[in-house]
C-alpha cells in the first residue's frame, strides 16, 4: 500500500485544490514520474458551510457567501454593514479565512418569516425578551422577561421573572431547541432593545 501526503495548493484564481503527493519505496515525498493527482476541494467543503447562505467570520464585519462558477468551483462573496451588494474576497482575506475555517465560521440562522416575526412581535409585546424550549415539551415554547439558565431537571429557570407559555405553533417552536446552548433572544431577532 502506498503513503501518501494531501496538500492544499492554490492556483492563479485562488481556488484551492487538494494535492496528493505519493511517497516512493526510498523515502521521497512524490512519485517516480513527477506526476502528482489533483482533486478540487470546494470551499464549501473546507468552511462547512452551504453554497448561497450568508455566514460570518470572527474577525471580520460583514456577511460571507459561497456562490458557483461556470467551472464548478466556488468564489467567497463579502457583503459589509455599509452596502447592500455582495464584493469579491481578495487573496489575502480568503487565505486567511482558510486559515482559520472552520473553527472561526458563525453560521447564522435563517431569516424570520413573516409569520414568525409577528409572533415573536407579539411575545415581546407582552414582556416576552428570552424564548426557550424544555427538555420533555417539544412542541411548547416558553418566554422570560429575564434571561434564563438551564436547571439539570431538563427545563429552563430565572432567578428573576417566571415564565409563561408563549407559543405552541409550529414557526415558533422551530426558533429554538432543548440543545441550544444559550436562550433565544428576541430583541436581537426583531432588531430591537439593547
Amino acid at each position: 500500500m502506498t503513503d501518501t501526503e494531501d496538500y492544499i495548493v492554490f492556483d492563479r484564481t485562488g481556488t484551492p485544490h487538494v494535492v496528493v503527493a505519493v511517497k516512493t519505496e526510498i523515502g521521497g515525498n512524490c512519485r517516480r514520474d513527477g506526476k502528482r493527482r489533483r482533486e478540487k476541494m470546494l470551499l464549501s467543503e473546507m468552511f462547512g458551510v452551504e453554497r448561497d447562505v450568508d455566514f460570518e467570520v470572527i474577525g471580520y464585519i460583514g456577511r460571507f457567501m459561497l456562490r458557483k462558477r461556470f467551472d464548478g468551483t466556488e468564489r467567497l462573496l463579502w457583503i459589509s454593514k455599509y452596502h447592500n451588494d455582495y464584493v469579491n474576497v481578495d487573496l489575502d482575506v480568503l487565505y486567511n479565512i482558510i486559515h482559520k475555517a472552520p473553527a472561526n465560521i458563525i453560521h447564522l440562522p435563517p431569516p424570520l418569516t413573516d409569520e414568525q416575526r409577528e409572533q415573536l412581535r407579539a411575545i415581546y409585546t407582552l414582556g416576552g425578551r428570552w424564548l426557550v424550549k424544555d427538555d420533555y415539551k417539544d412542541k411548547v415554547v416558553f418566554a422570560f422577561a429575564d434571561k434564563p439558565y438551564k436547571k439539570d431537571g431538563g427545563y429552563w429557570l430565572s432567578d428573576v421573572s417566571d415564565r409563561f407559555l408563549a407559543s405552541q405553533k409550529p414557526c415558533v417552536c422551530k426558533l429554538v431547541s432543548w440543545s441550544d446552548p444559550k436562550p433565544y433572544d428576541i430583541g436581537k431577532a426583531l432588531g430591537v432593545g439593547k
